[in-house]
């Protein structure tokens, strides 16, 4: 006869992941040559069960329809659909603290039931985010952060109740196979520059102007605002292009002889992605040293700083780099194997799930 047996306790072990964005949107545009997304690989390489922005419940819709910031609003329908589920799951990571701010107050006031919380993060050292994780204690239900930069990680763990270990800085993923090395450099002429978080384009147009060289900016983002651009003010061999898709984008970096990243001072990552796909394909990166900028790029090995503002020495340095084929190549060759070595997708992905698995336990 079999023995009598307890019910078993159910013990959930399923992660879910939060996106900002339309999920269903990027497996569609996988379809075609695309860089790979790096949630769609966590749920397909670690198996995270993925939440989205889809308006799927009445109070999305409310919300939706009666706030005015309607991507706070997104974010905070998020953060409560996520909170709802962690009864099913063993951990949440939320992918930016637009939400994961939300849900840890959400969990700090109604329970967390068990549930772990992990935060990626980008910048959490602004005075209204450092102010919530203090006055409202939400370091309590944030059991792990991911940061970007050096200078965010010591910010970070200045924050109650987090500490030095509770936070991580991991490499930026970026999808080598698609940003793949283009040409060699002696054969391009333009000289770029691409994204717009944190940009000081006034410092590039300023530096660029009466320089023999065609350059190309390309100001697109799906996170924040176009910058505001004096088109008719430009200097003759500056072109500000439209937004680019993934493919026009990579023959933009592959038509470049190098890539400028000009910034505002900040202490945060601000350019990263700009810097990691630059170095993907080939091209040395010229870029502003800001407080929170000083992780990805190795001075005078992959690329050459400058300091924020300064049009002058910005001016030199790109003249001088332009002049010297042979420097902007190695600098451009030795990117690409930094990328191969630290900053592959696979490798960002792998590091996620190791901190997953380690805070789940």
């Amino acid at each position: 006869m079999m023995r009598n047996e307890e019910p078993a306790v159910h013990r959930p072990t399923a992660v879910l992941l939060t996106v900002s964005g339309r999920a269903e949107q990027a497996r569609e545009s996988l379809a075609g040559h695309r860089p790979r997304v790096d949630y769609l690989e966590m749920a397909s390489k670690l198996g995270f069960e993925l939440i989205d922005e889809e308006p799927s419940t009445g109070l999305g819709r409310f919300v939706r329809s009666r706030m005015p910031a309607r991507r706070t609003a997104r974010h905070l329908v998020l953060a409560a659909r996520a909170f709802r589920r962690r009864k099913d799951v063993s951990t949440i990571v939320t992918d930016a603290e637009h939400t994961g701010l939300p849900l840890a107050l959400l969990l700090r006031l109604f329970g967390r039931r068990g549930v772990r919380h992990v935060m990626i993060c980008h910048v959490l050292s602004t005075r209204r985010k450092a102010a919530l994780v203090r006055r409202l204690g939400l370091g309590r239900t944030i059991d792990h952060v991911i940061v970007y930069s050096s200078v965010q990680k010591r910010l970070v763990e200045e924050l109650p109740n987090i500490g030095p270990g509770k936070v991580s800085m991991l490499r930026f993923g970026v999808d080598e196979r698609f940003y793949d090395v283009g040409p060699p450099v002696g054969e391009c002429h333009v000289i770029s520059a691409v994204g717009l978080e944190g940009r000081d384009y006034q410092t590039l147009i300023e530096a660029v102007a009466g320089l023999p060289h065609e350059v190309e900016i390309a100001p697109g983002s799906n996170w924040a605002t176009a910058p505001r651009l004096a088109v008719g003010d430009l200097p003759v061999n500056v072109t500000v292009l439209p937004h680019l898709d993934a493919d026009q984008l990579r023959e933009l970096y592959h038509r470049s002889r190098f890539v400028v990243v000009p910034l505002q001072q900040s202490d945060f990552q601000a350019g990263v992605t700009t810097i990691v796909e630059s170095m993907s394909t080939g091209r040395a990166v010229i870029y502003s040293r800001t407080k929170g900028q000083t992780d990805t790029v190795i001075d005078g090995q992959t690329g050459v700083p400058v300091v924020p503002g300064d049009a002058d020495g910005l001016r030199q340095a790109m003249a001088a780099l332009y002049a010297d084929v042979e420097r902007a190549d190695r600098l451009g060759r030795q990117g690409r194997q930094r990328i191969e070595s630290e900053y592959t997708l696979d490798r960002y992905v792998g590091a996620i799930g190791a901190i997953v698995e380690s805070v789940s336990a």
